[in-house]
């Protein structure tokens, strides 16, 4: 279960920091 979740949250945070990152990207050239 805890290695569930964890891999879940790595998941989530690996999204959110390509889609932050190409915003910032694009906004920030």
């Amino acid at each position: 279960m805890l290695s569930f979740k964890k891999a879940i949250f790595r998941v989530l945070c690996l999204c959110c920091v390509l889609i932050g990152g190409g915003v910032n990207g694009r906004a920030k050239p």
